[in-house]
C-alpha cells in the first residue's frame, strides 16, 4: 500500500513539473526554427521569428468629368499685361533665365519660362487653360562695339541673367460642368488610350529647335 501511495506521488510532483513548461509554450507568439551550440562554449544561440498580420486598406477616388470651352475661335497672342512682377528693364513679353552654356540646363530653363508663360496668359485672357499653346523663345541680344569699333551682337544681361524673349499664341479655354464620373463614361478613358496607342490623327508633336548663336 506505501509502494503504491509513493507512485502516485511521483507521477503527480512529475505532472506538475511539466504544466509550466507546457504553459509557456501555448503562450509563446515565437518558435524556434534553429538551435545551434557552439562546441567548448556552454552558451546556446536560439533563431526564432513571428508573425503578424496587419490591417490593410485602400482609398478609391471616384473620376471626375468636366468639359473644356472654347472662349473664342480665334488664336489669341501673348502680350503679358496681367503680368504683376515685371523686373525693371524688361518688357511685358520677356523674361530672365540663369546664365548657361549646358543645353539641358537650357532645355529646363525654359521649360520655366513656358510654365510661367501660361499662366500668364491665363490670367490675361480669364481662362483656365490654354488649347494648343505654341512658345517662340530667343534670347534678346544687344548690339555692341569691339575692340576695333566693330558692330557686335552679345546676349542682352539684367541682374546678371540673360533676357530672353517670348512669343506664345494659343486658344484660351475654361472649365464647365463638373460632376462625378459614371460607367457610361469609359468611352473617355478608351478613345484616350486609342489616340495614344494607333491614332495618329489624334497625336501631335512639337519639334523644338534650340540654337545658339555666338
Amino acid at each position: 500500500m506505501k509502494n503504491l501511495r509513493i507512485i502516485l506521488l511521483l507521477a503527480c510532483f512529475t505532472c506538475l513539473a511539466g504544466m509550466p513548461r507546457l504553459y509557456a509554450q501555448r503562450g509563446s507568439a515565437s518558435k524556434t526554427i534553429q538551435t545551434t551550440k557552439l562546441v567548448g562554449i556552454q552558451e546556446e544561440y536560439r533563431q526564432t521569428e513571428s508573425f503578424r498580420l496587419d490591417a490593410a486598406y485602400e482609398m478609391l477616388v471616384v473620376p471626375m468629368v468636366a468639359q473644356i470651352e472654347v472662349l473664342s475661335q480665334e488664336k489669341k497672342t501673348f502680350r503679358g499685361t496681367a503680368r504683376p512682377d515685371i523686373p525693371d528693364g524688361l518688357a511685358s513679353n520677356q523674361y530672365l533665365i540663369n546664365k548657361t552654356s549646358s543645353p539641358i540646363e537650357l532645355e529646363r530653363a525654359f521649360e520655366i519660362i513656358k510654365s510661367e508663360v501660361i499662366y500668364d496668359f491665363c490670367a490675361e485672357t480669364n481662362a483656365d487653360v490654354i488649347t494648343l499653346p505654341q512658345f517662340k523663345i530667343k534670347q534678346a541680344m544687344v548690339e555692341e562695339r569691339n575692340e576695333d569699333g566693330e558692330p557686335i551682337l552679345m546676349p542682352l544681361e539684367i541682374n546678371g541673367k540673360y533676357v530672353v524673349n517670348v512669343q506664345a499664341t494659343g486658344f484660351p479655354a475654361v472649365y464647365r460642368n463638373f460632376r462625378q464620373g459614371t460607367a457610361e463614361d469609359i468611352w473617355i478613358k478608351q478613345s484616350l488610350k486609342m489616340g495614344q496607342e494607333s491614332n495618329e490623327d489624334a497625336k501631335y508633336r512639337i519639334v523644338e529647335n534650340n540654337t545658339r548663336q555666338k
